[in-house]
């Protein structure tokens, strides 16, 4: 249910920034972000088909539930870790920003942000390859039939392990980074906010450049601190299998595991799915854009 309502609230996103302009790095971002997580809510509600015991009943002659899990959790993991980097880039951008506000103009561009993100996908891709080629579909005995399903390649488990090198690292290294760069923004608009207060407003066109610079950064801060909190479970689960934790280690065989992982699922499925509540209560540009395409409405001016 998470899966499909979060996959619907980002299309709506998709819709919203695509009707706004491409002139904005900010925009290119946000609108590449609701596709990732749209990619992996709508993976998430395919995988749940293969706990469908209507299907698991199904005499088929081939491991349909075996096939819908292997191929939805590989593109709902891509899309995850897409959507992993992206907020890590809108951090690390709005964070540019507020450390570098004279030359963030010509370093932060939509076209930077395009390549960047063009870099975050060919990345992604690479490092679920070897998955894929780690595993072969063809006969797979179950029991007393033969079905067709997946099989392990020649060096197949040292192929996975390599992708999964890959996951770990890429998750836990988005997730620090994320987390250190939204420090220093929320520590930023803390002492700006002081700052304004001992000295005084400024007026025109700089301070309403400024307000709206602000507002900005809260919304970003805001994403990447909802991300943080939900996606602390899976990291905190990454450096419990890798330092082989007793009763833990053994990964899809500990229960504990098992609970975990459902728990962090759930949590980064909220997360992807409540990102326009988020936009609409702290971006008038979106919400102005949202009421004009779906409620009809025009701000007066």
């Amino acid at each position: 249910v998470v899966g499909v309502l979060g996959a619907l609230a980002n299309i709506v996103n998709i819709i919203v920034f695509a009707k706004q302009s491409f002139n904005s790095s900010v925009n290119v971002n946000l609108l590449c972000l609701s596709i990732a997580d749209f990619g992996s809510l709508a993976s998430l509600s395919w995988k749940s088909l293969s706990y469908i015991h209507v299907l698991l009943s199904w005499d088929l002659s081939y491991l349909g539930t075996d096939v819908i899990y292997v191929l939805a959790a590989v593109s709902r993991g891509t899309f995850t870790r897409i959507a992993w980097w992206i907020t890590t880039l809108i951090t690390f951008e709005r964070c540019l920003c507020i450390a570098m506000p004279l030359k963030i103009k010509h370093i932060v561009t939509p076209r930077s942000s395009t390549l960047a993100l063009c870099l975050i996908l060919l990345v992604a891709l690479a490092g679920v390859s070897p998955f894929l080629i780690a595993r072969r579909i063809g006969d797979v005995s179950t029991g007393n039939s033969t079905a067709v399903g997946f099989y392990y390649a020649e060096n197949g488990p040292y192929l996975e392990s390599i992708s999964t090198t890959y996951s770990v690292v890429a998750q836990l290294g988005s997730y620090i980074l994320n987390a250190a760069c939204t420090g220093v923004i929320i520590l930023q608009l803390r002492v700006k906010s002081t700052w304004r207060k001992g000295c005084g407003l400024a007026v025109g066109l700089n301070h309403a450049r400024e307000l709206r610079d602000k507002r900005i950064a809260k919304m970003i801060s805001s994403i990447s601190s909802l991300f943080i909190v939900c996606s602390f479970a899976n990291c905190v689960s990454l450096v419990l299998v890798i330092a082989k934790v007793p009763g833990y280690s053994d990964a899809f065989a500990s229960p504990t595991f098992l609970a975990v992982q459902e728990a962090t699922i759930t949590l980064e499925a909220v997360s992807s799915s409540v990102t326009n509540l988020v936009y609409y209560s702290m971006s008038s540009k979106y919400r102005e854009t949202f009421d004009e395409t779906f409620l009809h409405k025009t701000e007066s001016r």
